[in-house]
């Protein structure tokens, strides 16, 4: 997933639809109310690792993070160091764009905000 619309790295798969089997439906409680949500089931690739992950669907346009990645997906797996960014490269897509451009075009990016 592209953390913006500019993302290069996933440019070709933006239109791409994706269709997946539901997992099962979660009982969503917050402030605002009670919502079901369906569940799928992804790969995910975090550095080195990749593993199967559920994540409920829900639109997430309007909100900071595209992804949530749950407690129970870095229980025994991962150690969070909050004092670091980045810490792994960017992943290659299959079809899109070299990370290597993603990183520049990112780079490229950071320095016009300066």
């Amino acid at each position: 997933l592209g953390l913006t619309r500019e993302d290069v790295a996933v440019q070709t798969a933006r239109e791409t639809w994706f269709e997946l089997p539901v997992r099962r439906y979660v009982r969503i409680v917050q402030a605002t109310g009670v919502e079901r949500r369906p569940v799928i089931s992804l790969p995910i690739t975090l550095g080195p690792m990749e593993q199967q992950v559920e994540f409920t669907v829900n639109d997430r346009t309007r909100l900071t993070h595209p992804v949530l990645l749950g407690r129970r997906f870095m229980m025994d797996l991962v150690l969070v160091d909050v004092s670091r960014t980045f810490v792994h490269p960017r992943p290659e897509f299959p079809g899109g764009e070299s990370a290597a451009r993603a990183v520049r075009d990112q780079s490229d990016e950071e320095s016009d905000e300066e």
